[in-house]
C-alpha cells in the first residue's frame, strides 16, 4: 500500500467522517468466566464488544464462522445484527442473555464458570442516519478490528474507558463517552483501511475516486457536475463515470444528490429553516430543493422538519 494510497485515503474518509455524525456510549461490563455463550438479540443501533483481557469468540445468528478475539480488539456489529459472544467456537453451554446491574459507576454482566475470565466492554454505535443514506447498510454485519499485529490503539482507548468508568473523578462518564466516541471512528476507519464496506467505503480505497468524494464531501455545497468530479480525479470523464458508478454502486450525480438531501435532513432536524438548509447543500432554488426532497423523502422539507 503506497504512501499516496494512504494520503488520498486519509484525506477523503476525513472529509466524509466530518459530515457522517457517529457517537459511541458505553454501556456495561461483563465479566465472564468460561465456559460461557453470551446471546444478544438484533437492536436498533450499532453493537461493540471490545476485549479487555481474556477471549471469546463471536457469531452471527444469521450465519457464518465464529471470529477468534483476543486482548485489544473490538467486535463491531454496525447494525445491531444478532449474534452471540461465547468462549468456544461451538458453543457448548445454552446462551444467556445480556444483562447487567450493581452498585458501581459501570453496570456489569456476570458469568460464573470454572475456567479462564475474559473482561469485555460493551456498548453501542449511533449513526446519524435519514431515509436516503444508511451508514450501517454500506458496511458488513460483523467486523474485528484491532489486529494482532497491532493491537495497541485499541487496547490503549479500552483501558482509559475502563479506568475512566472505574473512578471517581468528576465528568469521569463524559471523559469515558468521548473515548469511546474516538474508538468508534478509529474502528470505522480500520474498516474502510481493511478493504471492507461498500458505496462511499468502497470509493475510498480507489486513489482517485478517493480525490473525487474527498473534493465533493469538502464542500457539496458547490457546482458538483460529473465533469467537476472527472477533473478533481484526474480521469476523463466517461472513464470516471464508468468506475464510480461501477466502485460506488451509484452514478456520481444520483450519489451527489441523495448526500445533499441526506446534509439537508439533518439541518431540518436542528431547526434550520427549507431555505437555508437547501442552498447550504448546493440547490439554487427553494422550488428545485423542495421537488428533489420530495422525490426522494417523501414528503416537502416543510412536512419533513415538522414531523423531525
Amino acid at each position: 500500500m503506497t504512501s499516496t494510497f494512504l494520503l488520498h485515503t486519509s484525506e477523503a474518509l476525513a472529509e466524509v467522517m466530518a459530515t457522517i455524525r457517529v457517537s459511541g456510549a458505553v454501556l456495561s461490563l461483563a465479566h465472564l468466566e468460561a465456559p460461557f455463550t453470551v446471546a444478544s438479540g438484533e437492536v436498533s443501533t450499532g453493537v461493540f464488544h471490545a476485549v479487555l483481557d481474556g477471549e471469546a469468540w463471536a457469531t452471527l445468528v444469521a450465519g457464518g464462522e465464529a471470529v477468534h478475539l483476543r486482548a485489544g480488539q473490538v467486535a463491531v456489529f454496525p447494525s445491531g445484527a444478532a449474534h452471540v459472544i461465547a468462549s468456544n467456537p461451538e458453543p457448548r453451554t445454552a446462551p444467556v442473555p445480556v444483562s447487567a446491574g450493581g452498585d458501581g459507576p459501570l453496570p456489569t454482566m456476570h458469568v460464573a464458570g470454572d475456567g479462564p475470565t475474559t473482561r469485555i466492554l460493551c456498548g453501542t454505535i449511533t449513526f446519524e442516519d435519514s431515509p436516503v443514506f444508511t451508514v450501517a447498510d454500506t458496511l458488513p454485519d460483523m467486523v474485528v478490528t484491532g489486529s494482532e499485529a497491532s493491537p495497541d490503539w485499541v487496547h490503549s482507548t479500552v483501558e482509559l474507558i475502563a479506568d475512566e468508568l472505574s473512578s471517581d473523578i468528576p465528568a469521569s462518564r463524559v471523559v469515558a463517552e468521548r473515548l469511546a466516541d474516538v474508538l468508534v471512528v478509529r474502528t470505522l476507519r480500520e474498516i474502510v483501511g481493511t478493504g471492507l464496506g461498500a458505496g462511499w467505503a468502497a470509493g475510498l480505497r480507489d486513489v482517485q475516486l478517493a480525490s473525487a468524494l474527498a473534493a465533493f464531501h469538502r464542500d457539496p455545497g458547490s457546482t458538483w457536475t460529473v465533469a467537476a468530479l472527472a477533473d478533481a480525479a484526474s480521469m476523463s470523464r466517461s472513464s470516471f463515470y464508468e468506475r464510480f458508478t461501477t466502485v460506488v454502486g451509484s452514478a456520481p450525480g444520483a450519489y451527489v444528490t441523495r448526500w445533499r438531501i441526506h446534509l439537508a435532513c439533518g439541518r431540518l432536524r436542528s431547526g434550520e429553516s427549507v431555505s437555508m438548509a437547501g442552498r447550504a447543500v448546493g440547490f439554487a432554488t427553494d422550488a428545485g430543493f423542495s421537488t428533489t426532497f420530495k422525490r426522494l423523502i417523501g414528503m416537502t422539507p416543510s412536512a419533513y422538519k415538522r414531523s423531525a
